[in-house]
Parts: structure tokens; C-alpha cells; sequence
């Protein structure tokens, strides 16, 4: 498996959105794509729930063991990972894609650090393909929107299905096709 896409967004994303979202996970699943994504409620549920249907396999990165009662471990196609919080490198590329970290506790920092996993690996030397999301008209916010600051930064393209969701979905099944 080489193409990975990376599956977040907003707890807060509409039922039609997660929907969609589980679609298109499905779509990527059947075509062998790996799945990356972070066990919250919401877009990365609607992710995970395409890629189970789609009989394909994922890399979820949890910020602890008992997250939305995910324990850390491997079921059929699926790895579940908490990430290792003591490594520096991480600890450095989640810092400078934070807008406050200082401002940040210890349970949020590794929220943050788990999504710059979901972009870079669990080694953080497997940057993914592409990252399709949803966040509040398409906006670089909260908790994913660190993910997405550090895909930008490394020019990895971002699909967000928060605005000009059409033209997105149009995107994706141009992806999809190749």
C-alpha cells in the first residue's frame, strides 16, 4: 500500500457531511488506499466507518488508550496508536504548527501531537498523499486545523468539504478515476 489519504475534521460535522465523508472514505478503501485518521467523533468516525464498509485499512492515532473506548491494538484491518508523546521531533513539529502551544496542557498537546501523526506516520517519516476533511465553512480551525497547517506546509493537498463542497467532491472522484 503507497497512497495514504488522512480523514479528519470537526467532532462537530453534520450528519449529512459524515454521510458524504463515509462515501468517499468507502470509495478510497476500495481502491486500496490507506486510511489515517484520529478515533473522534464525527468526520473521523464517518472516515473510519467508509474504510470499515470498503474493507480497507487504517492507522488510527488515538491521544490515549480509552479514547471513545479505543484501546491502543490491532482488529482486522485496522491499527489503533497512541502515538510516542516523548519524542522530540514530534513534540517540535506539533509546537510550531500550533498558533498558541504554550496556552496548551498536557491531554491537549497530545490531542495536537496525535495530528500531526495522522499526516506524517507514526515515525514521522510517511507523509501522507493527500487529506480530505471537513471543518466549519472550510476554515483552518481547531484541532484538525493544525493538521492542516502542517499538510500545507509540506504542499500536501487539502480537500475540504466545508467549502465549495461540489467542486471538492468533483476533485475527489477525479482522484478516484486515475
Amino acid at each position: 500500500m503507497n497512497k495514504v489519504f488522512t480523514g479528519i475534521g470537526a467532532r462537530s460535522t453534520p450528519v449529512i457531511m459524515c454521510s458524504l465523508i463515509t462515501q468517499i472514505a468507502f470509495g478510497f478503501s476500495k481502491k486500496g488506499w490507506l486510511l489515517r485518521s484520529g478515533g473522534a467523533r464525527g468526520a473521523d468516525t464517518g472516515m473510519e466507518t467508509g474504510c470499515y464498509k470498503g474493507n480497507g485499512h487504517a492507522e488510527i492515532f488515538i491521544p490515549f488508550a480509552g479514547f471513545n473506548n479505543i484501546e491502543v491494538g490491532q482488529t482486522q484491518n485496522v491499527r489503533y496508536i497512541e502515538p510516542n508523546f516523548h519524542s522530540k521531533k514530534l513534540q517540535k513539529l506539533a509546537a510550531a504548527n500550533h498558533p498558541n502551544w504554550e496556552a496548551c496542557d498536557e491531554k491537549v498537546r497530545k490531542f495536537h501531537m496525535r495530528n500531526v501523526c495522522q499526516i506524517l506516520g507514526e515515525k514521522l517519516d510517511s507523509p501522507t498523499s493527500l487529506v480530505i476533511c471537513w471543518t466549519p465553512g472550510g476554515e483552518v480551525v481547531g484541532g484538525t486545523g493544525l493538521a492542516l497547517r502542517l499538510a500545507q506546509s509540506l504542499s500536501i493537498p487539502v480537500y475540504n468539504l466545508g467549502k465549495d463542497t461540489e467542486k471538492v467532491k468533483e476533485q475527489l472522484r477525479e482522484i478516484l478515476r486515475a
